[in-house]
């Protein structure tokens, strides 16, 4: 039986616009997913993730997620808190992964 919380990290890049500007950022996370009835169908999971890295000119950033994820699926939707805007925004996530264990 796999175990009811699965630990996570990994790296992101991409751009982040605000208005006018684009930055590319940087990103390491780390998190932890519970799923929500048998671990082994993979209908739901709630999560918990913490981020940190650069955007545009260095600038540190970081922040933090919770997300509600369906694993068979390999989709996640959630809130995303960014320390450097102060700002809360929706996140919607597609995980592909790249070697499936098992």
């Amino acid at each position: 039986m796999p175990p009811i919380y699965k630990g996570h990290a990994g790296a992101t890049s991409g751009w982040y616009r605000r208005g006018q500007v684009d930055d590319v950022n940087v990103l390491l996370h780390f998190g932890v997913m519970r799923d929500l009835g048998n671990p082994v169908v993979g209908l739901a999971a709630l999560g918990l993730e913490a981020y940190g890295g650069v955007r545009g000119n260095l600038d540190l950033d970081g922040g933090g997620r919770a997300l509600f994820a369906m694993p068979a699926l390999h989709l996640a939707a959630g809130l995303d808190y960014s320390v450097l805007d102060r700002d809360l925004s929706p996140l919607v996530r597609l995980e592909v992964p790249v070697r499936r264990g098992g």
